[in-house]
């Protein structure tokens, strides 16, 4: 009974080929791994609280992320103010927090889709003058 040829021959893990390849593709892996992993950046954000149009193109601005919304869904809505040091997805949270908009964020772009908060109670009147500030 013949038994089949390895797939690789045993001097083939000895071959100076075997290793440069490995070597190669181990790098090639050490190198590009960490890419899709970067931490999140804080930025300086200081946006007063304003119409929800006009605040989420100030966050762009200042992210240098896109915002993607219509005029429709923003349209009646008032944004917080926030002012200091925070991720994007951490300031986004914070100047559209109890205004019945949500951002989901894309994570291969980074980019916001805002739309309306199905379950959310949309204040009457959010106070014109409240800021929320980093303290650290």
């Amino acid at each position: 009974m013949n038994m089949p040829a390895p797939i690789f021959p045993s001097h083939y893990w000895r071959s100076w080929d075997y290793w440069l390849r490995l070597c190669c593709v181990t790098g090639l892996i050490l190198v590009y791994a960490p890419l899709g992993a970067q931490p999140v950046q804080k930025r300086q954000f200081d946006l007063p609280a304003d119409a929800a149009e006009i605040s989420l193109k100030q966050f762009a601005a200042q992210s240098e992320l896109e915002v993607l919304f219509s005029p429709k869904t923003t349209a009646d809505v008032r944004t917080n103010a926030i002012k200091g040091n925070y991720s994007p997805r951490d300031a986004m949270d914070r100047l559209l927090g109890g205004t019945g908009l949500i951002a989901t964020q894309d994570g291969k772009t980074g980019a916001f889709n805002i739309s309306r908060d199905s379950q959310a109670q949309i204040p009457s009147n959010p106070k014109k003058n409240d800021i929320q500030k980093d303290h650290s």
